[in-house]
């Protein structure tokens, strides 16, 4: 693997864990209601 390929996936990365986190936050707002 080359460096610019690593660089990438850690960018997937942490644009995914961003994703899970604003996804648990929406349905703790769910909950709350």
């Amino acid at each position: 693997m080359s460096r610019g390929e690593l660089v990438t996936l850690e960018e997937k990365l942490s644009f995914v864990d961003q994703a899970l986190e604003q996804q648990q936050q929406h349905l703790r707002e769910l909950k709350e209601e």
